[in-house]
């Protein structure tokens, strides 16, 4: 019995060998090409893979199974963040993977082969619309867009996209864009986008790190699904890959942050010195004044124009509101001294100036205080 067994392995063996006889590249691309003649003989790449529902008909309950696609995130980068555009830029490459009918074979039939790479224009591809983008771009060149088809019927294409985004908080700020893909041409009905991750993405716990760049790190990418009633049909059925984003404030801290502070603060015990004249507490709250101007030129062309200020902008403009009110207050305490030295009436004249004076250098040593506490203040504001 054992024998006869096994001379019918070695005889369907030697059947399948001699009715496929794939030894080498040349036998095997016309294999190939037989598969894809018989494929695409009937095939239409403009008839879509869509089979029409009814009008009363549900996504979980309809008269066929909902199309749907499973589009997996496989790499993302942050490129550029440019603020004044409120826009963010990724290098956002996902594959799509989609069951067509229409493109099934049995791999027996030809010499086990179970799947092919095809063009991209021989094939129906699903509609997938990058809602809310300022531009979406593929840089391949048409001849290097290929799909690949398996003998289960999936197919995976692979396409680089940008996302747009909202900047409110500057420059200790948390951001989340929501990269929402949706489908224009079919209903919720009919199509659907599942979401999902590569797992290399899945398994790697620094792999959301490295898809930032120097100044924000990509804390967590979650993906959504919401269905939106837009008043009229069918709701419309938007997925979303949401990317929570942290700003590294390194560079503001160093850059103008720190030097704003540490100016401001020696700016204000230049202009309360004794020894100093007018002039000279003028000159020095005059360039402090002038650097904080410039600073907010500066971020006025850096930042969006928002409703709200941003964090830095509002410590910049205190700085600048506290050294305008130091300036103030030192020119005029000499006047506000004499007048009131010409309304009080004392004893002697020398008891009476050196009241003046004591009151003069308490009220200037008061005010330096303060000016130095709101100035500590606004920086504690702004980094906490």
């Amino acid at each position: 019995m054992l024998l006869l067994a096994t001379i019918y392995l070695l005889g369907c063996t030697t059947y399948v060998l001699a009715e496929c006889p794939i030894n080498d590249r040349k036998s095997y691309f016309n294999e190939q090409l037989r598969l894809h003649n018989t494929l695409f003989k009937d095939y239409v790449p403009k008839l879509p893979a869509i089979a029409m529902q009814e009008p009363n008909s549900t996504a979980d309950n309809g008269n066929f199974p909902r199309f749907e696609v499973l589009l997996t995130l496989v790499y993302m980068k942050l490129i550029q963040m440019v603020e004044p555009e409120q826009k963010v830029e990724f290098l956002f490459e996902y594959s799509m993977k989609w069951r067509d009918e229409r493109l099934e074979w049995n791999p027996e039939d030809y010499c086990g082969l179970d799947n092919i790479y095809v063009s991209r224009l021989d094939v129906w591809i699903p509609d997938i619309t990058i809602v809310d983008a300022h531009s979406s771009a593929d840089y391949r060149d048409d001849y290097n867009k290929f799909v690949h088809i398996s003998s289960i019927h999936n197919i995976y294409p692979d396409e680089p996209t940008v996302c747009a985004l909202d900047v409110q908080n500057f420059p200790f700020d948390r951001q989340e864009c929501a990269i929402n893909m949706m489908s224009q041409l079919y209903s919720m009905r009919e199509y659907g986008i599942k979401l999902a991750f590569a797992p290399a993405l899945l398994n790697n716990k620094t792999a959301f790190d490295n898809m930032g760049n120097e100044e924000w790190r990509i804390k967590n990418v979650t993906t959504m699904r919401v269905h939106h009633d837009i008043g009229y049909e069918d709701p419309v059925e938007i997925s979303s890959f949401v990317i929570l984003m942290k700003r590294s404030p390194s560079f503001y801290i160093t850059m103008i942050i720190t030097p704003s502070f540490v100016i401001n603060i020696l700016s204000i015990f230049g202009v309360f010195l004794k020894s100093a004249d007018s002039m000279g507490k003028l000159g020095m709250a005059l360039t402090n004044i002038m650097s904080l101007t410039f600073i907010l030129g500066i971020l006025a062309t850096a930042l969006p124009k928002t409703k709200g200020l941003p964090k830095i902008a509002i410590y910049i403009m205190g700085n600048l509101l506290i050294m305008v009110f130091a300036l103030t207050t030192t020119l005029v305490l000499p006047y506000v001294k004499r007048f009131l030295s010409g309304l009080g009436e004392s004893s002697t004249a020398s008891s009476k100036r050196k009241l003046e004076s004591k009151l003069h250098r308490l009220a200037e040593y008061a005010l330096f205080v303060l000016f130095e506490i709101a100035n500590l203040v606004n920086f504690i504001v702004l980094i906490t």
